[in-house]
């Protein structure tokens, strides 16, 4: 009996591993539009060109107040107690959601999540 238990958590952990590592190492990618719907990964760059910066808002959409603003080449980290962090607006276009120091006891706002505005960084 306890041999089965340990063939087979040996065998879960075979037929597993691959998984998640292909899951941690794949990049998300955009759609055609740069829109990237699924958000599993925590370290994103910002990318905007408006020299203003990149709001984050309060919410998913650009009708929330914007709480904090970010500067091009700044590394973000997405929140990611969700699977999911990506929320979509009224229009259907996809937020992520942030830390906005990267701390996570702070709360999290929104960026929109398109190529346009962010990118994810590569692991090294």
């Amino acid at each position: 009996m306890f041999r089965n238990l340990i063939l087979l958590a040996i065998a879960a952990s075979i037929c597993t591993a691959p998984t998640v590592v292909f899951a941690q190492d794949s990049l998300p990618k955009p759609n055609r539009k740069g829109d990237y719907y699924y958000g599993l990964w925590r370290e994103w760059l910002v990318v905007d060109r408006d020299r203003r910066g990149l709001n984050c808002r309060s919410g998913a959409g650009a009708n929330y107040s914007v709480i904090k603003t970010f500067d091009n080449n700044k590394k973000i980290y997405a929140y990611t107690l969700d699977d999911n962090p990506i929320e979509r607006d009224r229009q259907g276009k996809p937020w992520i959601e942030i830390l906005p120091t990267g701390y996570q006891y702070e709360k999290p706002c929104f960026v929109r999540a398109n190529n346009s505005f962010i990118r994810p960084i590569p692991q090294e």
